[in-house]
């Protein structure tokens, strides 16, 4: 189980200053170090001292740092347009439902149209199945379930969103951490999330929700979990984090599969998130425009 420490520990722990720590993560030699801004760098406890740079090999790190998007902006749109009842009749959010239903769905090539999704929601199904229209409702509730219920995401939380989305299609399987495909030697699928959300908490308490979400995404695409419908979830999960957070989640719909597929790639292959940032940014603007027709410069 990775156990992060900050420069200054790992300092004292090589015999270098905190500068030295640093200069090295960013150039690249400290293995699996995580940069969450400009200063501040989380490294795994057991990374091995770096040796000296001109012979150490580079190693590519999570980048996150928090000035690639604007967050200002983001933080103002939540503030002026707080979410709650009114998100339960607003039928332009009912059909972001709709189009994240069916990014997700395609995401498990397992493609429900928005107007399909748009239909189970108004409660007339239209060639959907009916399968599938109870997982659009319970797709539904997980995540306006989460409106004021404020921060905090850990194992426990992620389980309890998957038996929400989960009853009344796959009661018994609600909760329930896929065992195979662990390769031996690596930890557990339900270890490693136990891992990633005790830095959630700790080391990376100080990360925007926004930019958590993002690492939230990569870690949810690179295990999947869940015997079935992991990129429904992954989906519901990233939406219904923001929406505990009081942001509108991104407008992400079927035809961004490509574009969210290309930053899943370059997150999960090169640890860098900047793209997937800037996508979650520029829809989740789309979403106050559209949700909330919020007008000016978004």
């Amino acid at each position: 189980m990775v156990k992060y420490i900050g420069s200054k520990e790992a300092a004292a722990k090589w015999g270098l200053t905190d500068r030295q720590v640093r200069i090295l993560c960013g150039k690249g030699y400290v293995i699996g170090a995580i940069q969450t801004n400009k200063w501040v760098w989380c490294i795994p406890d057991d990374a091995p001292r770096p040796v000296d740079g001109r012979m150490a090999r580079r190693y590519e790190q999570r980048n996150i740092r928090l000035g690639s998007i604007d967050i200002t902006l983001l933080n103002a749109l939540r503030a002026g347009n707080g979410l709650g009842d009114k998100l339960f009749t607003n039928q332009a959010f009912q059909g972001q439902l709709a189009s994240l239903f069916s990014l997700g769905s395609a995401l498990d090539k397992n493609h429900i149209s928005q107007k399909e999704a748009l239909s189970a929601l108004s409660g007339e199904p239209r060639r959907i199945s009916f399968l599938d229209a109870v997982k659009v409702l319970d797709f539904r509730a997980a995540i306006l379930g989460q409106c004021g219920k404020g921060t905090g995401y850990d194992i426990v939380s992620l389980l309890s969103l998957h038996r929400i989305f989960c009853q009344g299609w796959n009661d018994r399987g609600g909760g329930m951490v896929r065992e195979d495909g662990v390769e031996e030697g690596r930890l557990s699928c339900e270890a490693e999330l136990v891992a990633f959300f005790r830095n959630y908490d700790s080391k990376w308490s100080s990360v925007h929700p926004i930019f958590k979400a993002c690492l939230l995404m990569g870690q949810l695409a690179k295990l999947n979990p869940f015997p079935s419908d992991n990129g429904l979830f992954c989906i519901l999960a990233v939406s219904a984090w923001l929406v505990g957070e009081g942001f509108l989640p991104p407008y992400l719909e079927a035809d961004d599969m490509a574009e969210i597929s290309a930053d899943l790639a370059l997150a999960l292959g090169k640890g860098n998130y900047q793209d997937l940032a800037r996508t979650f940014e520029r829809t989740m603007k789309d979403a106050y425009r559209k949700v909330f027709q919020v007008a000016g410069n978004v």
